[in-house]
């Protein structure tokens, strides 16, 4: 029931949002852009990267990747945020949040799809000393 209420006041702050920057005239597509595609498609190609290096190369090279990708995609979202509000000079109050939100999403997702292919790829020795 509480995960009801909060996503319906989420799509009321994003409609409001959105009502609001459309009257005013900006361009929104900017916005959904860099704050939505750029860090969706980023984590994506590094998420299908992870998965090729854990497949490949096993599961500790994997996660050591998936530490490394930490740094890099650190790399990516200071970029991002630079373009966005240095270069393009988007409103920082609407551009920082989405860019965060849909950042750590696909995090969390990369996270689930990685370590579900670091178990599938896990050693008979390994499966054995596990607690379940």
């Amino acid at each position: 029931l509480n995960v009801f209420f909060f996503f319906r006041r989420i799509f009321r702050c994003v409609s409001f949002l959105f009502r609001r920057f459309f009257i005013k005239g900006f361009f929104m597509i900017e916005y959904f852009l860099l704050g939505v595609l750029a860090p969706i498609f980023l984590n994506l190609i590094h998420m299908c990267v992870g998965i090729y290096v854990t497949v490949a190369r096993g599961s500790v090279i994997g996660l050591g990747f998936s530490g490394i990708g930490f740094l890099t995609k650190s790399i990516g979202m200071i970029f991002l945020t630079w373009l966005g509000v240095g270069y393009l000079q988007l409103d920082f109050r609407i551009y920082i949040p989405l860019l965060t939100f849909f950042w750590f999403f696909t995090h969390i997702v990369e996270a689930f799809v990685i370590q579900h292919y670091i178990k599938k790829n896990e050693s008979d020795f390994i499966k054995g000393i596990q607690i379940k």
